[in-house]
């Protein structure tokens, strides 16, 4: 599974809790539950973001070879044609 995937997930699973967590805390008028349930909020989207920063680190290094790839395809061309 992707590294994206399984961050999204991650963040998914959390954001579920905060939201279990809200709704309890709405029932019950606690807004220790409900300030806990902005928490898990943060802390999901913190944990999606990261996965999205990780896959473009790891895309970013990918384009990078390529380039380098395609420069040294280009080189050998120019050379078997002189």
């Amino acid at each position: 599974m992707s590294k994206i995937r399984t961050f999204f997930l991650i963040g998914l699973l959390v954001l579920l809790i905060g939201v279990v967590v809200g709704v309890v805390g709405m029932v019950m008028a606690d807004t220790n539950l409900l300030a806990s349930s902005q928490f898990f909020l943060i802390i999901s989207m913190i944990i999606m973001l990261w996965g999205y920063v990780i896959t473009l680190d790891n895309i970013d290094k990918n384009v990078a070879r390529n380039v380098e790839l395609m420069k040294s395809l280009l080189d050998t061309m120019d050379k078997g044609q002189k």
